[in-house]
C-alpha cells in the first residue's frame, strides 16, 4: 500500500504543477514569442520580474521535487507512522518549500550595489547580473545540492520498489505502481532535463567557454519542455488533479459565458 498514490504526494504534485503552468505563462511563453518576433515585447517592469521570479520558480520546483520523493521514501519506509499523514500536511510542506526557496533568493538582494537584470540575447529571456561569482557560484551550487540529493533519494526509492514488488509476488498479492512511478517519473525527467543547464552554469564556473547562443538555447528547451509536458502528465496519471483541473476550468468558462450573455 506504501507504493500508492497517497494524500500528501498528491498535494506536493499539485503544488509542481501550479509551478510549471506559471513557469510557462511567466517564462516560456515570452520567451517564444521574443524568439518569433526577434524582440522583447513585455517592458521594463515584466523584465525584472521575469528574472526575479525565474530563479525562485527553479529552486521552488527542485525543493518541492525533493520533498516529494523523500516524503514517498519515508512512506515507504514507515508505511505505519506515515498512514496518518494527510493533504493537509502535504500543503504545509510545500508551504515550507515555498519560504525556503524565497529565503534562498536573498542571495540576489545581498550583493554589493543592489540586485540587476538584463536581456539575455541567447536565452532570449530575463536574467539577473551578479555582482561577484561567488553569488553565482552559491546559487548554482544550492541547485546542484538539491538536485544530488532528490537523484539519491529516488536510487533509493527505486531499490525498495523493488524489494516491495517482489515481497509482493511472493506472497501472491496484487501490486499497485501507480503512485511510486509517477512520483519516480516526475522526479527522472525533471533532474535530466536540467543536467544540460546545470552543466553550462558548471562549465561557465570552471573557467570553460559557454557562450555559445544556440547551445544555451537547447540546454534551456530541455526544461522548458519538462515544465509544459508535466501539467498532462499529472493531468492523465492523477484523477484528483485531473478532476481539479476539470472543475476549474468549467467555472471559468460558465463564469466568462455568464459575462458574454449579459452584455449580448
Amino acid at each position: 500500500k506504501a507504493i500508492k498514490v497517497d494524500k500528501i504526494s498528491t498535494a506536493l504534485i499539485q503544488h509542481i504543477a501550479v509551478l510549471d503552468l506559471v513557469t510557462t505563462l511567466v517564462v516560456i511563453f515570452p520567451t517564444f514569442l521574443t524568439a518569433v518576433s526577434d524582440r522583447w515585447l513585455f517592458g521594463a517592469q515584466f523584465c525584472t520580474f521575469q528574472a526575479y521570479s525565474k530563479w525562485f520558480f527553479v529552486s521552488s520546483t527542485v525543493l518541492l521535487v525533493c520533498a516529494l520523493n523523500c516524503t514517498k521514501l519515508t512512506h515507504i519506509l514507515f508505511p505505519f507512522r506515515s498512514s496518518s499523514w494527510n493533504a493537509r500536511l502535504g500543503h504545509v510542506v510545500a508551504g515550507i518549500m515555498w519560504i525556503f526557496s524565497g529565503l534562498i533568493n536573498l542571495i540576489f538582494h545581498l550583493q554589493k550595489g543592489g540586485t540587476k537584470r538584463k536581456f539575455d540575447f541567447h536565452l532570449l529571456s530575463c536574467e539577473i547580473i551578479f555582482s561577484s561569482d561567488k553569488y553565482m557560484k552559491g546559487a548554482i551550487m544550492i541547485m546542484a545540492i538539491t538536485l544530488l540529493c532528490t537523484v539519491l533519494v529516488v536510487i533509493s526509492g527505486i531499490w525498495l520498489t523493488v524489494i516491495a514488488v517482489k515481497i509482493s509476488r511472493k506472497h501472491r498479492r496484487s501490486v499497485n505502481h501507480q503512485g511510486i512511478l509517477t512520483v519516480i517519473f516526475v522526479a527522472g525527467v525533471y533532474c535530466t532535463s536540467y543536467l544540460p543547464l546545470f552543466g553550462l552554469y558548471l562549465a561557465k564556473i570552471v573557467g570553460m567557454n559557454s557562450d555559445d547562443a544556440y547551445l544555451k538555447r537547447v540546454c534551456a528547451c530541455f526544461p522548458y519542455i519538462n515544465n509544459i509536458a508535466n501539467v498532462f502528465v499529472y493531468i492523465l496519471s492523477l484523477t484528483s488533479f485531473r478532476n481539479f483541473v476539470r472543475e476549474n476550468s468549467a467555472a471559468v468558462l460558465r463564469r466568462n459565458w455568464r459575462k458574454h450573455y449579459t452584455k449580448s
